[in-house]
């Protein structure tokens, strides 16, 4: 059935449901637009009154340009003009069912969800995944994307062939006309995360965990980057980006940090560590054979010897405590 173009399903000339179902083995329904839209499922129901479609076992494509917002606006309801050009991106679904609400430009996805964003990455939760969109000038524009539940997020980097994998036990929102995206673990009912379920990014360079992470990003030639990442609550990281093969073997640790925030700008490829009033960051560098407690610290690369300078702020140590040795191991079993 073409829900859009010359042979349209037209919803006033043919209200009411209607069913499609297959009655042979291994064959789906087909459901298509003029957009480049296609869907094919087990079973497909078509509410034309309420301009609603739901699919069992479905997988699809949509296709669909990523509008850069003319200014950052934190409501999902703006229609502002775009101010750059867009860039095109695609969307491939599939779910055990997925509900098509026209009229609201929503896409809702339960059981078994994994979703293939062209510019964005693969998302696969075990609930429910939600992609709104927008009408701007007559076209559909991604609005915002919205997860609960177990989401497992992988981005692929072909130029420095390298893939970046999160996890979030929690909540998700891409906020495209914030250009943000927002990670949010679930509190439990004294309003804590407990370790295990806090978000935590890897990959070849080092390993993340908070209990809240926000990205910004930006529009930069034709691709989306991000510019700014903030780390909220119980913050660890531990990095080998500077270790040589030669020395150590793959993945051996040399930069371990904790702190309650973490602010990294990267188009200054500067980070800074705070800690709550009463507590401090903790920073060890295993190479130097380094420990400094802070209530401050600043990281800063640099650009040419690719190495990082420490600053603490405050009141510095250059030991730590045995309670802080204690919170440290929490998280990793290297003797400090």
């Amino acid at each position: 059935r073409d829900l859009g173009g010359q042979n349209a399903l037209s919803y006033h000339r043919l209200p009411g449901k209607i069913r499609l179902d297959t009655t042979e083995a291994n064959k789906q329904c087909y459901v298509f637009n003029q957009n480049g839209d296609s869907l094919v499922g087990s079973t497909i129901e078509i509410d034309t009154n309420q301009r609603k479609v739901h699919f069992t076992d479905a997988k699809g494509l949509f296709t669909h340009p990523i509008n850069p917002p003319k200014a950052l606006d934190t409501t999902l309801d703006s229609t502002k003009p775009p101010a750059m050009t867009p860039v095109p991106s695609t969307l491939q679904v599939q779910a055990a069912d997925l509900h098509w609400d026209l009229s609201r430009d929503l896409l809702s996805l339960k059981g078994n969800v994994e979703v293939e964003h062209s510019v964005m990455g693969n998302f696969q939760s075990d609930q429910e995944l939600r992609v709104f969109y927008t009408g701007v000038k007559g076209q559909r524009n991604l609005r915002a994307i919205e997860s609960e539940g177990h989401l497992l997020l992988r981005r692929d980097d072909s130029l420095k062939k390298q893939s970046h994998w999160l996890i979030c036990d929690g909540n998700m929102l891409v906020n495209h006309e914030a250009m943000t995206v927002i990670f949010q673990s679930f509190e439990d009912f004294e309003g804590k995360v407990k370790r295990d379920k806090q978000v935590y990014f890897y990959d070849s360079l080092g390993e993340i965990q908070a209990d809240k992470i926000t990205i910004s990003y930006q529009e930069v030639a034709g691709k989306f980057e991000a510019t700014k990442v903030k780390l909220e609550g119980n913050v660890f990281m531990i990095d080998h980006k500077d270790v040589q093969d030669a020395i150590e073997p793959e993945r051996s640790f040399v930069h371990y940090a904790l702190a309650d925030f973490v602010e990294y700008i990267l188009t200054d490829k500067e980070m800074h560590l705070y800690s709550k009033v009463g507590n401090r960051v903790l920073f060890y560098d295993k190479i130097n054979k380094l420990n400094m407690s802070a209530p401050a610290l600043k990281v800063k690369r640099d650009d040419q010897t690719k190495k990082e300078s420490v600053k603490g702020i405050g009141d510095v140590r250059f030991h730590f405590l045995d309670s802080e040795l204690e919170q440290l191991r929490k998280y990793s079993a290297f003797d400090f």
